[in-house]
């Protein structure tokens, strides 16, 4: 697929990978637990002969599972860079933020409207 450091500007597929990178991380453990199963199963059907459609790929598993963790590991490592550009952003937005919030606060307090002078009328 694509990488996000062919698209540097697409934070969206950034995001995707990153997304991605962490189900790899997840299911790495669920992974290790079923390789041996897989594998010994695979021994038991070699014993008897029995050779069911699919098997060729079922002892390809651990290999082809050992390509996605490496894989998703180089992935990571290439956009390293662009996921500190995009904290980068993301401090700068929370810090424009704030600075609304804060000139949003003084406007409120030194304009007050809940002060008698903006009541609508005296009876309040």
């Amino acid at each position: 697929g694509k990488s996000p450091v062919d698209d540097p500007e697409n934070s969206q597929l950034l995001y995707a990978t990153m997304t991605h990178i962490r189900d790899v991380k997840l299911a790495t453990n669920a992974i290790k637990r079923i390789v041996q199963p897989i594998r010994d199963f695979c021994q038991t059907l070699k014993k008897y002969k029995v050779t069911p459609e699919g098997i060729a790929e079922l002892e390809q598993v651990p290999a082809k599972w050992d390509d996605v963790i490496r894989l998703a590991f180089t992935e990571k490592e290439k956009i390293l860079p662009l996921q500190s550009e995009e904290v980068l952003k993301i401090r700068n937005k929370i810090d424009e933020f704030a600075e609304e919030l804060r000139q949003f606060c003084h406007e409120f307090r030194s304009k007050c409207p809940f002060g008698p002078d903006n009541a609508i009328a005296e009876e309040w």
